[in-house]
């Protein structure tokens, strides 16, 4: 019987904490993060993304939530984002993506990936964008082009059918 399963007729406020686990692990193993809208349910209708929520609030002390040192640990084993920092540096993203690419050669990354706690493919995302727009500077264009990155997102999946 899976967790959800087990769950169905307990509301909000009578899981366990290990039953909003299972489900937060249950969603990273399908989407590759836990980066999850405050509002999102789960397909049985549970506030999965309020969970999330409240633990992050948990971890940063507001509220009267209080999380553990186990909590903590297992959070980050399913890759919690402890802090969403969506509006991060450009120096700060590109340092990730450096570090990236001097661990894996290239930065021909999906979207949805997260390193290091680093929404990294969103960050390359949001900076293709801004190429588009022509709202990136030269430098930043030639320091990312020096790590290899392809602009054209339709190109680099052209590329892979060769």
């Amino acid at each position: 019987m899976s967790t959800f399963e087990s769950t169905k007729k307990q509301t909000y406020t009578r899981l366990s904490w290990d039953e909003w686990y299972a489900l937060a692990k249950e969603f990273y193993f399908l989407e590759h993060h836990l980066k999850i809208p405050v509002n999102y349910k789960t397909r049985e209708g549970f506030l999965l993304g309020r969970w999330i929520e409240r633990q992050r609030s948990a971890y940063h002390q507001k509220g009267v939530y209080k999380i553990d040192a186990r909590k903590i640990y297992l959070l980050n084993q399913i890759g919690m984002m402890w802090t969403l920092g969506v509006r991060r540096t450009w120096e700060t993203g590109y340092k990730y993506c450096e570090a990236y690419y001097l661990e894996f050669g290239n930065i021909d990354i999906p979207k949805n990936l997260i390193y290091k706690q680093m929404p990294l493919g969103e960050w390359l995302l949001y900076q293709r964008k801004c190429y588009r727009l022509n709202k990136i500077s030269k430098w930043k264009c030639e320091k990312l082009e020096n790590l290899g990155i392809k602009w054209q997102i339709r190109y680099r999946r052209h590329e892979r059918e060769k």
